[in-house]
């Protein structure tokens, strides 16, 4: 369940943010909001989108054992506006790239400004174990470590062909045993106490 702040709704109407919906996980329906839709060319900047999930995320109560994902664009633009701004924990995916890195370098630079507690690096479409160790050496020189390895994964690729969540497509393939890995990692990082930000170790 989802509390907002007073006039979110009429706010959320004037913005063309989506109403909450639910996606059916097997027995479990989880409620999902999709909001910050770019609906057309000229249409202006993201502005007003950015400050209503601000505002949201703000005001937004929690029971205990629950907790919200916020799936974002890749890029800058939600930690420049601070969208981000309280949140525990942000997973960082890259690639095994130059380009990759340096982004994950300033993600992480500001995440730490915005006081976000765990900056957690997660490594994607990572072919073999020379890449794998190219992360880790990158990361490591940045003074964090790698939370995960995801490893490349034609399941992926032919799921999302096919309209299907992964977990359903190929609950089995390497690439759902590495995501509940991080998974695992991820809830013991919620589970320790810590005073100030942080980069996961």
């Amino acid at each position: 369940m989802i509390y907002a702040a007073k006039g979110v709704s009429s706010i959320l109407a004037g913005y063309g943010a989506a109403l909450l919906t639910y996606y059916a996980a097997g027995s479990v329906a989880i409620p999902y909001l999709i909001a910050g839709i770019l609906r057309s060319a000229g249409s202006g900047c993201m502005c007003p989108a950015n400050a209503l999930l601000r505002a949201l995320l703000r005001d937004l109560l929690l029971r205990k054992d629950e907790a919200v994902v916020m799936d974002v664009e890749a890029g800058l633009e939600h930690l420049g506006r601070g969208v981000v701004c309280g949140v525990d924990v942000v997973l960082v995916v890259l690639e095994p790239r130059p380009s990759s890195l340096d982004v994950y370098r300033n993600i992480a630079t500001l995440a730490g400004q915005l006081g976000v507690r765990t900056v957690m690096p997660v490594g994607n479409k990572v072919i073999d174990r020379a890449e794998e160790e190219f992360l880790k050496r990158e990361v490591a020189a940045s003074g964090h470590s790698l939370v995960a390895s995801i490893p490349y994964d034609e399941s992926i690729v032919k799921a999302e062909m096919s309209r299907t969540a992964l977990l359903e497509y190929a609950p089995s393939a390497p690439s759902v045993a590495a995501i509940d890995q991080l998974k695992q990692r991820l809830i013991e990082s919620l589970e320790t106490p810590t005073e100030k930000p942080r980069h996961s170790s």
